[in-house]
């Protein structure tokens, strides 16, 4: 693997590879899948994930957005239009937010939570009809 290019700087390749050492070395994992063996035919066996670079990028985006404002985001993750940030990072904590909000209301009066958490629903189809709107 070619380490630097013609001008002396580390390749994209070798720098991915590199964090993808790391993120093993340091067990940080992702999750587990399974896939048909490269060596013995007909056998299944189980990969895991480790951090690679993009996740670590998506992380600190995630942890950013709780603390600045989206343009600020925008400027920090190098997205050329707003709408990325806001699709990927802002909002996709609305969940945790919604929980903060049921957890500070006073316990002595009687709930007014929903008996169905239509607030969860809707927010799990809006995010599932933007990821599928940003794929295609």
């Amino acid at each position: 693997m070619q380490r630097a290019d013609h001008t002396g700087r580390p390749t994209i390749h070798w720098v991915s590879k590199t964090i993808c050492r790391i993120g093993e070395r340091a067990g940080v994992r992702l999750g587990e899948r399974t896939r048909r063996s490269r060596k013995e035919q007909g056998r299944v066996e189980t990969v895991t994930k480790f951090a690679a670079a993009h996740d670590l990028r998506r992380a600190f985006g995630f942890r950013w957005s709780q603390r600045v404002r989206p343009n600020v985001l925008q400027q920090l993750m190098r997205h050329a239009d707003i709408k990325t940030s806001l699709l990927f990072y802002v909002g996709e904590n609305a969940q945790a937010a919604a929980d903060a909000i049921w957890a500070a209301m006073p316990r002595d009066t009687p709930s007014t939570q929903p008996a169905t958490d239509t607030f969860t629903d809707t927010c799990e189809s809006d995010v599932a009809e933007k990821s599928a709107k940003h794929l295609f």
